[in-house]
């Protein structure tokens, strides 16, 4: 869901909200987690909630730019373009930090690690340092 998106609600289970959009961007139905570590995504205004915007304050503090699919793809070529530009190595950072992001969801979790743990032993087998060093730093600082 976009920031500032409207949805109604069409069932509440626990924290997890099924939805149907009434104004914004995303899907226009689907499930949605109203609360992350205690801190809402979604406020209720209403008989609607409202995509929170991501900040410090509301404990979300990404927001990602592509998909899950698209940041594999992304850290995979910048990963292997490390090698000749500092600016891909940011790129490589970035892409791992999404992912990361998305991780802290169970269902995204598993295929993150599985993914960043290969694109890890590949770094290391092309010998591609700084893109091992990378990765490596930022699967360290990981705690679930």
């Amino acid at each position: 869901l976009s920031c500032g998106a409207e949805v109604e609600e069409l069932e509440l289970s626990g924290e997890r909200l099924r939805y149907l959009m009434s104004n914004g961007q995303g899907p226009e139905t689907g499930w949605v987690s109203v609360k992350l570590k205690g801190k809402p995504l979604l406020l209720l205004t209403g008989s609607k909630f409202i995509d929170v915007t991501p900040s410090i304050e509301n404990g979300t503090l990404r927001t990602l730019r592509f998909g899950i699919d698209q940041l594999e793809r992304l850290a995979e070529s910048s990963a292997k373009a490390s090698r000749a530009s500092k600016i891909t190595l940011e790129a490589l950072s970035d892409a791992v930090d999404d992912l990361l992001y998305l991780a802290r969801e169970r269902q995204q979790r598993k295929r993150v690690i599985r993914f960043l743990g290969a694109l890890l032993q590949q770094a290391v087998k092309q010998k591609w340092t700084h893109a091992s060093d990378c990765i490596c730093a930022k699967l360290c600082t990981v705690s679930w």
